[in-house]
């Protein structure tokens, strides 16, 4: 086993923002207006491999461009958040990770990260137009309401750990753009992330990963 190349973030996950204005409303489940899309919320708030195969992609097809990940693929990976520009001036993170769970493997531990990085839904505080409408079971006026912890409208996250403090950090350096980083508009993710991988072969066990 060895590491992989780097790979850039597109090459494995795109992310489509947390709402998913494209699917099927259900007034049993609330409605949510982030970024000028409403809708409800997308799994995983928006990250998707790109091997999972839900629907059409963004970017290239598989057969372009194969997906190096599968859900519940286990072993280690390394993330970068790299924010230097062409002179290598700036800062640069790398975290690295272990998983072995075999369900959803290192594809669910990536995406725990990158909701850190989001913050959601903390970092839509200050976001013009983020709101949530209860669902009419719940609310039958269905007024509007900012999105909060209180009413745990966003899975987000908001645990202290290494990783969270490394958020913590990059999301200070775009304090003057709220919820930027959240925004697939402003496009952090496919411009910032990269990421390795160093996966135990099929049949491996998992106490043998450490070797």
């Amino acid at each position: 086993m060895a590491w992989s190349d780097w790979y850039r973030f597109p090459e494995i996950f795109e992310y489509y923002g947390p709402v998913n204005e494209n699917a099927r409303r259900k007034e049993t489940r609330k409605l949510f207006g982030i970024f000028g899309k409403e809708g409800h919320l997308h799994a995983d708030d928006g990250f998707r491999l790109r091997s999972m195969g839900r629907g059409p992609l963004i970017g290239p097809s598989l057969d372009e461009v194969p997906c190096p990940l599968q859900r519940g693929d286990i072993g280690c990976y390394m993330l970068r958040i790299d924010l230097r520009d062409n002179s290598g001036d700036g800062h640069k993170w790398d975290y690295i990770g272990l998983c072995a769970e075999l369900r959803d493997g290192i594809r669910k531990r990536l995406t725990d990260h990158f909701r850190k990085l989001c913050d959601l839904p903390n970092a839509l505080a200050n976001v013009e137009e983020a709101w949530c409408m209860d669902a009419i079971k719940r609310n039958p006026e269905r007024n509007k309401r900012p999105i909060s912890w209180e009413h745990d409208d966003i899975r987000g996250t908001h645990q202290t750990e290494n990783f969270a403090v490394i958020s913590a950090s990059i999301r200070g350096m775009f304090a003057n753009d709220s919820g930027a980083i959240a925004n697939p508009k402003s496009q952090f993710f496919e411009k910032y992330v990269k990421i390795r991988l160093l996966r135990l072969e099929p049949g491996k066990r998992v106490s043998e990963k450490s070797h």
